[in-house]
């Protein structure tokens, strides 16, 4: 049985036994895989590519199912794939829909999943973390500023300021120094 799915020598594991759930085929080997089920079971498509290229996978590979067809287990079928490469396979950007970043005003390509997260979470539009976490800044110091104003011509540091208002030390002096006017 394991011979029709091993092209090469470097057979690791022999398929002695296949069983079929809903979603893969799943095969119990000798010697047993040691990523194995409690039964000894383990996904054939992983075996198949193991046995082709005589070495275990890796965490981060994935095997991809070319025709999406997770029950077609040729070899000609499988192509081992990075985490990040297999996601945006099956999830690519919009090329079409350009979004301006709010913070820093470059042109981007978001995942609809991730634009419609920060859109209503944050109810901006941001090309990284980076660039969310400055606008949520921006917006606060906006809110901010004219009590950090009042307090400094009332002759307070900024020291001072920053623990009356619960902010980090050195924000106060950061955002005044590089504000966007």
């Amino acid at each position: 049985m394991g011979i029709e799915y091993c092209l090469i020598m470097k057979t690791i594991y022999d398929i002695k036994k296949t069983i079929k759930n809903a979603r893969y085929i799943y095969a119990l080997t000798e010697p047993i895989h040691p990523k194995a089920n409690l039964r000894g079971f383990y996904p054939l498509h992983r075996i198949v590519i193991e046995n082709y290229l005589g070495r275990k996978l890796k965490s981060s590979e994935i095997v991809h199912h070319k025709d999406e067809n997770k029950l077609n287990n040729e070899l000609s079928n499988l192509e081992v794939m990075t985490q990040s490469s297999h996601g945006k396979l099956h999830h690519p950007r919009n090329p079409e829909e350009n979004v301006k970043c709010d913070f820093c005003g470059s042109i981007f390509h978001p995942k609809k999943s991730v634009l419609r997260h920060r859109k209503k979470e944050y109810k901006t539009n941001s090309c990284s973390k980076k660039c969310q976490y400055s606008l949520q800044v921006k917006t606060k110091f906006t809110i901010l500023l004219p009590k950090i104003q009042k307090l400094r011509d009332n002759g307070l540091s900024y020291s001072e300021i920053q623990k009356s208002l619960g902010v980090p030390k050195g924000s106060i002096t950061y955002l005044l120094k590089y504000r966007k006017t």
